[in-house]
């Protein structure tokens, strides 16, 4: 099937049910961006940002960023 996605990150990820989400800041932007966290493995996480987000144009693979982290049963964001 063409449309069937197959998997190339040698890492086995896991769907994330202890956190929801995560917030941090980064220099040079004025504002605190929260993401919705896709999976993870013990390397790294996955979150979901918009492909026209401007956060994109400040982050790069292999940036280490401090974040907050919202549980999924929070009643934070």
């Amino acid at each position: 099937m063409p449309d069937e996605f197959v998997e190339k990150r040698s890492e086995p990820r896991k769907i994330v049910d202890k956190f929801y989400s995560v917030e941090f800041a980064l220099k040079g932007i004025d504002f605190v961006y929260q993401f919705k966290i896709w999976n993870m493995s013990s390397k790294g996480m996955c979150v979901l940002i918009k492909e026209d987000s401007v956060v994109l144009e400040h982050l790069k693979a292999g940036d280490i960023v401090d974040m907050k982290y919202y549980s999924s049963d929070s009643l934070s964001p």
